[in-house]
């Protein structure tokens, strides 16, 4: 049975999200991207089979893992993948640096939409490329591509963009024509594009992912990077795909994957990687109405009690960017005012671009109680400002 309203204590764990100093006993945490749902039966089932073998030594993805993946893909998105296109990574991140390694030299220009997942721009700057940031248009509490600001940006020999689809954090499921614009600007000025796709799976009723491959033909320079790790919540597991069409590119690649030694991976993430893309449908389409139901109850709340901080419209996605402009803090003010007032953990705006201090990310991937919890907590502390601010 799915209960996503069961309540999972993930405390003293080794939790990322959850055993930080940060999160003391009271403090709820609603930062990293990673949910508090138990994962679908069917992979821990499979996870204790694969240990109940016994042996744990070296092993490499077999053809299941792949197949499963295809198929999915087939299923889901309509999307036709050969298995000599699929590159085995450990994750989307650790693939965005490989791509960065392999593809574009030292001091290259490498572009990135703001706001958007941190790693992206400390990829490009710890490996000693320029940073390109691209920023899209805020209007009417709603994200979109300034298409004559970032053609102009990638006529500058931009060398590499690497892309969000759909978009952490502003929860943008991007259109088709959108997608087949970015493409046209990749192909007219010889831009390598690298698509992060880790979300796609959680897509809102009246959307529709597309992967941005799906548009293209064999001699486009695309990566697209997808895992079940944010979808299925087994992060831990540490297992994820690139699907690469042109042969030039995937050559040098795999190369790079092998060169650090990034070809094998961890025994248990093939086994739930595979087993996601087997058997997880079912549970992830009751997971969406869920996590649809919170995005409605937060939105609601500040529609209700504080109509001047902003919910940016979400499409997709288990995370929310919401506009605190009229609390009048910013950065880690901002931040610490939640923490030390209300003992709620959101995530750090300017973590997805410097101008960004004015929003912070919330998590809606938990169950409706902490929702509610943590909302009753900002309402309290927002409170405290009456009359100092025009939030009311």
């Amino acid at each position: 049975m799915i209960d996503f309203d069961k309540k999972v204590n993930r405390k003293n764990t080794n939790c990322f999200k959850w055993d930080i100093p940060e999160v003391k006993q009271d403090v709820i945490p609603l930062w990293v991207a990673d949910m508090d749902f138990e994962v679908p039966k069917e992979i821990i089932d499979d996870l204790h089979k694969r240990i109940d073998h016994g042996i744990f030594g070296y092993s490499f993805p077999p053809d299941s893992y792949f197949q499963a993946f295809i198929d999915w893909q087939k299923k889901r998105n309509n999307w036709i993948i050969n298995k000599e296109n699929i590159v085995y990574s450990s994750g989307v991140v650790p693939a965005i640096i490989m791509a960065i390694t392999s593809l574009t030299k030292i001091n290259d220009k490498v572009l990135i939409q703001t706001p958007v997942y941190g790693p992206f721009a400390s990829a490009i700057k710890d490996h000693n490329r320029e940073l390109v940031e691209n920023e899209l248009i805020y209007e009417n509490n709603y994200y979109q591509i300034d298409f004559k600001n970032l053609e102009e940006d990638l006529s500058k020999n931009v060398k590499m963009m690497i892309f969000c689809s759909p978009h952490n954090p502003i929860g943008r499921v991007w259109k088709k024509e959108e997608l087949e614009k970015i493409l046209s600007l990749c192909r007219k000025y010889d831009v390598i594009l690298v698509s992060d796709e880790i979300h796609s799976d959680i897509i809102f009723s009246g959307y529709h992912h597309y992967p941005i491959a799906k548009f293209a033909n064999l001699e486009d320079k695309i990566i697209t990077l997808m895992s079940p790790s944010k979808t299925f919540n087994i992060a831990g597991l540490r297992s994820s795909v690139a699907v690469v069409n042109n042969e030039k590119i995937l050559r040098k690649y795999k190369a790079e994957f092998f060169k650090y030694d990034g070809h094998l991976g961890n025994l248990l993430g093939y086994t739930g990687f595979e087993s996601a893309y087997k058997y997880g449908e079912k549970w992830l389409n009751r997971l969406i109405p869920y996590l649809e139901e919170n995005v409605k109850l937060v939105t609601d709340f500040f529609e209700k009690e504080f109509p001047k901080i902003e919910v940016t419209k979400s499409e997709g996605t288990f995370l929310l960017w919401i506009n605190f402009e009229n609390l009048g803090l910013t950065g880690t003010d901002l931040q610490d005012f939640f923490l030390n007032e209300a003992k709620v953990l959101l995530d750090l705006g300017t973590k997805y671009g410097e101008k960004y201090g004015n929003f912070l990310r919330f998590n809606i991937g938990t169950n409706k109680e902490i929702i509610e919890e943590s909302l009753c907590r900002m309402k309290k502390a927002i409170q405290t400002l009456e009359g100092k601010w025009q939030v009311f």
